[in-house]
């Protein structure tokens, strides 16, 4: 406990934070004065002091880390150091270091989401899917977002659906906005194709137009039967384009039922 000449008292300062101590104001006013003369964007706007905050990729960070150590290590050994800007000064590149490494710590610090479903604002929309992120300390990546649907598939970013999120660079996403618009634009490709078949030598038909099952990736026969071929061609074919038109809606109309 602290005493004080006039009476009063106060719990001991031993294993509490000291900012006051352990921060310069010197050091942070020119810190942020060198924020303020990088607020001007390109458009003549100015950006707030905050806008770091919504999000910059570590990688981003990292890379501003590098060039900004390298102006000071010049500077340092008596070099000159220059940007795309121009001469650069040292104060500068020592606050420019400050930023990237309060930015990237600022990134690692960010509390970690637990992998629950994300509320969605039309849940409607996704009763299919949920949206996920993946947390492991061997994957630091910043897109970790993934999309699972009720059968226990993945949904990747080519719009198939796949056992695993294998390949990561389709499997992952990395904001829960490009996971939803996945999934609307999975949920808006259309079931079945109707395809024209390419003309070959060897098969000379008047029936040369077929319809693809897309999700099963198989071919919808005369029967409504969904088979991995055209075999037999006397059903896996159509004359026109509109009697294949009129068989594909009669089967979209029996998966309702």
């Amino acid at each position: 406990m602290r005493n004080f000449e006039t009476g009063a008292t106060r719990d001991t300062v031993e294993g509490k934070l000291s900012y006051i101590k352990g921060l310069d104001p010197a050091v942070m006013k020119r810190y942020l004065q060198y924020l303020d003369s990088h607020r001007k964007q390109a458009d003549g706007s100015m950006r707030a002091f905050d806008n770091w905050k919504n999000g910059i990729p570590k990688d981003a960070y990292l890379d501003g880390l590098g060039r900004h150590f390298w102006d000071v290590w010049l500077l340092y050994n008596g070099y000159t150091a220059e940007d795309n800007h121009g001469p650069v000064i040292l104060e500068n590149a020592l606050c420019a270091i400050m930023f990237n490494t309060m930015g990237y710590l600022f990134e690692e610090l960010k509390p970690v989401e637990d992998s629950k479903p994300v509320e969605d604002d039309k849940p409607e929309e996704f009763e299919e899917f949920t949206i996920n992120r993946q947390h492991s300390p061997r994957f630091k990546r910043e897109g970790d977002w993934f999309v699972q649907d009720t059968g226990d598939k993945y949904l990747h970013s080519d719009l198939v659906l796949r056992k695993n999120m294998k390949p990561v660079s389709t499997g992952y996403f990395k904001t829960t906005e490009h996971a939803r618009q996945t999934i609307r634009a999975y949920k808006a490709k259309p079931v079945l194709e109707i395809k024209e078949m390419v003309k070959v030598p060897r098969m000379n038909r008047t029936c040369d137009w077929w319809i693809h099952h897309v999700e099963d990736d198989k071919i919808l026969h005369s029967d409504l039967v969904l088979r991995k071929n055209s075999v037999p061609l006397s059903t896996g074919y159509y004359p026109t384009k509109e009697i294949a038109e009129a068989y594909a809606k009669a089967y979209e109309e029996k998966a309702k039922e």
